[in-house]
């Protein structure tokens, strides 16, 4: 058995569905800007920028390795050879 169909909604629902889906699309780019705001606040204007990502580390930015600037993970001191052991 078929299910009757809904019927065409009225000129009110049509415009209350339109300013709702308005206000939403309002408070996405509000919420969009705070979220970008927080970024830039958190990690620098300047990572935000075009062409600002590409850049990894360096001497001028704050580093995820630490007070040192070791942001890369490695170490600066040369590594010994192994022995027989392997350890």
């Amino acid at each position: 058995m078929k299910s009757p169909k809904q019927p065409k909604p009225t000129a009110q629902e049509v415009e209350l569905q339109s300013r709702q889906r308005e206000e939403l699309a309002r408070l996405d780019d509000q919420e969009n800007v705070r979220f970008k705001r927080a970024l830039r606040g958190r990690i620098g204007a300047r990572r935000l920028r075009p062409g600002g990502s590409s850049t990894t580390g360096g001497a001028g930015g704050a580093s995820p390795g630490g007070a040192d600037g070791g942001g890369s993970g490695r170490s600066t001191i040369p590594r010994q050879p192994r022995g027989p052991s392997g350890y």
